[in-house]
């Protein structure tokens, strides 16, 4: 394994890699990569949050592709003819992000803590209705496994937490490929009947720390932030996941 460590890669290069692709795949529905300023595209940025692949079937010409630098998608746009950041999985990542706010100290609210130390972004850039019918998919996905990995080679951060299996088990094979050890894996109940979220946590061979990848169901269709029976299950969760980087 190398000791380099190459430098992160601009936006800027990281859309020209998304155009190039889309129009070879012949993708149809437009694309979106960070759902945050980009202020927050920088290998000093603690945490990230990543979702799969942006959803619907056309692309909204007022959201923009590259990245949303009037401030967190999440807050301030109107998804599926809803009033601004009031759509049912807006409103879920809200309060999973007053929750981690709390956790990690951070003297802002919610929404600065989102838009200016985290990265929230599709692992997938290309839109799709759902997995099963992304174009293409098995290049889709290869190609953000590219992509991702180019991140990452560069970055180390640490906490990344993603909702959904196929974003996390990508992402778990990237980081394990740089990782030295695997430090930890753990399940966790979510308070929904079986469904779990889990959390693995990577020794990296450049620095003494670890970087902590977890997983939480789909906001959009388990309310897991807004079910009482979810609360004290998902706060243990993210207790977990959090602890190490608000140091």
């Amino acid at each position: 394994m190398s000791d380099h460590h190459p430098a992160f890669p601009s936006l800027e290069h990281c859309v020209e890699s998304i155009e190039a692709e889309y129009a070879r795949l012949g993708h149809q529905l437009g694309w979106r990569f960070l759902a945050g300023p980009r202020r927050t595209f920088t290998a000093s940025t603690r945490f990230a949050f990543i979702t799969l692949n942006p959803g619907g079937t056309h692309e909204n010409p007022a959201h923009p592709r590259a990245s949303s630098e009037n401030g967190s998608a999440y807050w301030i746009e109107c998804w599926k003819g809803r009033s601004a950041g009031t759509e049912p999985l807006q409103r879920q990542v809200q309060e999973l992000f007053a929750r981690i706010a709390r956790i990690v100290d951070a003297d802002e609210f919610p929404r600065a803590f989102v838009e200016t130390r985290v990265l929230t972004a599709y692992f997938v850039p290309f839109r799709s209705p759902n997995y099963n019918e992304l174009h293409r998919r098995r290049e889709s996905i290869a190609f953000a496994c590219r992509l991702w990995s180019g991140i990452l080679a560069a970055w180390t951060p640490r906490v990344v937490l993603t909702i959904g299996q196929k974003t996390f088990e990508n992402l778990s094979r990237i980081i394990s490929d740089r990782a030295t050890v695997l430090v930890d894996q753990q399940q966790f109940p979510t308070g929904w009947g079986d469904y779990t979220a889990e959390a693995c946590r990577f020794q990296m061979p450049e620095c003494e720390e670890v970087v902590t990848l977890a997983r939480l169901p789909h906001l959009s269709q388990f309310r897991l932030m807004s079910r009482e029976a979810c609360r004290q299950p998902i706060q243990k969760f993210l207790n977990y996941v959090f602890a190490l980087g608000s140091r």
